[in-house]
């Protein structure tokens, strides 16, 4: 009998770069290189099967006059799975210097939408062309130094070449890793959700605070406490306080559970370690989370809040008071995917630097008010 077989949906990478700069000095044009690139990539198999499908912007075919070709590049970089980009520190072609570039575009729009599918690759020993416009190019860095991607250098093109396989295996397995636990999310009306919308709602709070600690050991962090974990950020050793809100958060029984925790961080601080700042306190909410609802929590307006994917991430940089809702925590599975999601959101965003600085600051404070009130 015949192998009944099923097309595989191709991994659609897209490589973004100037084009007519030469890499190295002297050397082949980035042109050039992609095509060799695309061409080395997409003939690699997947247990026998053809795997990727490479985009560059010289093979795109012409495009109808309802669409320009930087709204083309753009649409491209929204399909595609991976984004990877060679920078010299060009931001590609500008309308005029007050603008910015279209390979500045290029990696804005995939930060915005999806930061996790963006590998960038430092071109060195490369000479900027004549025609360059100083005025793109200084944003575009400012931009790269802004949301500080991890990246690799490379100076020859056996290396460029190298870093480029690296950059898709690395991509390829890490984005597996978050589609697995995004679909293991399931639904909510079965299984271990089920299980947990049975439990009263204490035995519930301390379910979802297990598979936050849990999580979070994943990740490299050690216990303190019970509901205490140290998680190294940017070489920093921050302590993150977990809670649970049981229920929606919208339910006044419910938002009493949690209170305003911050408000004892000066009783904690004693027992930290040296070294240790914080705390940085985490909330896994059984249905969803808004940002009014962290406004009402932290208690005043004027402060920091972003809606991301895992929830909402506050921050108070008067007081240095920061946290973070985790919506829909139904049950393991989702508790820890949000955690996740939420950890890799501060070292893709580089929120964590901030978190990191204003953890030491959080720690003063909690500690002069300590020492004030005699605790």
């Amino acid at each position: 009998m015949a192998r009944r077989t099923t097309a595989l949906r191709k991994i659609k990478i897209m490589i973004s770069s100037q084009c007519n700069r030469a890499f190295p000095a002297g050397s082949r044009t980035l042109t050039e290189i992609r095509q060799d690139i695309r061409d080395k990539i997409q003939v690699q198999k997947l247990l026998g099967h053809d795997a990727f499908e490479i985009w560059i912007n010289e093979d795109s075919p012409g495009r109808g006059t309802n669409i320009n070709s930087w709204d083309a590049c753009l649409a491209e970089v929204r399909k595609a799975d991976i984004l990877i980009v060679l920078m010299t520190g060009h931001a590609g072609w500008a309308p005029s210097n007050g603008d910015i570039g279209i390979c500045h575009s290029e990696l804005m729009t995939a930060h915005n939408a999806s930061p996790a599918k963006i590998r960038l690759i430092k071109l060195e020993g490369t000479t900027p062309l004549t025609d360059e416009r100083s005025g793109p190019n200084e944003r575009f860095r400012s931009y790269v130094e802004q949301i500080n991607p991890f990246r690799t250098a490379v100076a020859t093109e056996a290396d460029l070449f190298d870093a480029v396989e690296q950059a898709v295996a690395d991509a390829v397995t890490a984005l597996v890793g978050l589609g697995v636990r995004e679909a293991s999310k399931g639904r909510f009306a079965a299984g271990d959700a089920l299980a947990w919308s049975r439990l009263p709602l204490a035995d519930r709070a301390d379910s979802m605070r297990e598979a936050m600690s849990g999580a979070l050991k994943e990740d490299g962090g050690t216990e303190l406490g019970s509901a205490e974990i140290i998680i190294t950020i940017r070489g920093q050793p921050v302590v993150f306080q977990l809670h649970a809100a049981p229920g929606s958060l919208g339910v006044p029984a419910i938002r009493e559970m949690v209170g305003r925790p911050f408000l004892q961080d000066h009783r904690r601080v004693a027992a930290y370690p040296d070294g240790a700042s914080g705390p940085v306190h985490v909330i896994a909410c059984q249905a969803g989370a808004t940002e009014a609802q962290a406004r009402t929590m932290l208690g005043f307006p004027d402060a920091t809040f972003v809606k991301a994917s895992f929830g909402i991430f506050a921050a108070d940089n008067v007081q240095q008071i920061q946290f973070a809702l985790l919506q829909d925590c139904r049950d393991d599975t989702t508790t820890r995917n949000s955690m996740h999601r939420m950890l890799q959101w501060l070292r893709e965003s580089g929120e964590d630097s901030l978190v990191a600085d204003r953890a030491l600051r959080r720690r003063i404070i909690a500690g002069t008010i300590a020492e004030q009130a005699g605790d």
